[in-house]
């Protein structure tokens, strides 16, 4: 999570917007998880721009690149956990209740 002003440019359209429709419970969650996110663990932008200007004019970069304790943390996580596991991860971190079943 690159922690900048970004978030506060996005406004919710549609049928989210007028809280109507299956995910409109899910939209305070989520930008509230992404706000605890963003104050817990987020990097700046400088780190972040200074790891792509390397990958792309250093010889041999890797194809991906993590910055920041949160992309190491998460990376991880999805490294030593299946699917299902992860998807539970994912929404515990990003404090999410959604409630949903799975088929």
């Amino acid at each position: 999570m690159v922690n900048t002003d970004f978030p506060m440019a996005t406004r919710p359209t549609g049928a989210v917007a007028a809280g109507e429709g299956p995910y409109a419970p899910l939209l305070g969650q989520l930008r509230g998880g992404f706000r605890a996110w963003r104050e817990e663990l987020g990097v700046g932008p400088e780190p972040v721009a200074e790891a792509v200007f390397a990958a792309a004019t250093g010889p041999g970069a890797p194809f991906r690149v993590t910055v920041g304790p949160d992309a190491a943390q998460m990376g991880a996580a999805r490294e030593r956990m299946g699917d299902e596991e992860f998807h539970d991860w994912l929404l515990g971190f990003l404090r999410l209740d959604w409630g949903q079943e799975r088929a």
